[in-house]
């Protein structure tokens, strides 16, 4: 038997009704038996083309779920950037200063993070001792040196 045009209807009415799927539903719709429901259900193998349709639709939903994380991504990393532009630039005209041991411990973890350094407290333990007994004077040139080293990573445009 070769399927038409009602046997194709027939199946996408099937798939369609989901949770609620069944041949007597197909037979009251098509107005035909169950048993002729039975038989092109058997004959069209619309058990297989079910799974094989479920497949179908599950990656594209996957490719359009891994599209918007992607298309996310880009957005934050398009804010990240502009915010981390602007707070350069602040901190270039002395709009922003280092101040705080706090300050400090920021810019060590993200030279940290620039060099493909661990930035958790724990791998970073040895540095706390040595920042917890430096004077204001040696934490401020500590921290000019962190900065010096993070220059190149944050702006090519900067000469000083």
């Amino acid at each position: 038997m070769k399927e038409n045009l009602q046997h194709s209807e027939a199946f996408e009415y099937y798939y369609s009704l989901g949770k609620e799927r069944s041949l007597v539903a197909v037979s009251c719709q098509y107005d035909v038996s169950e048993r002729t429901v039975a038989r092109w259900s058997k004959t069209f193998s619309w058990q297989e083309r079910i799974e094989l349709r479920d497949i179908e639709i599950s990656k594209k939903l996957e490719e359009k779920t891994n599209t918007t994380i992607v298309n996310e991504k880009a957005n934050y990393r398009k804010i990240i950037k502009a915010s981390i532009a602007t707070f350069v630039e602040r901190l270039k005209n002395k709009e922003v200063d280092v101040t705080t041991i706090a300050d400090l411990e920021r810019l060590i973890k993200l030279d940290l993070l620039l060099m493909g350094e661990a930035t958790e407290q724990s791998k970073i333990e040895w540095l706390l001792p040595e920042c917890a007994n430096l004077s204001g004077e040696e934490l401020i040139k500590y921290a000019e040196q962190i900065i010096e080293r993070a220059r190149p990573f944050i702006s090519d445009t900067d000469t000083n």
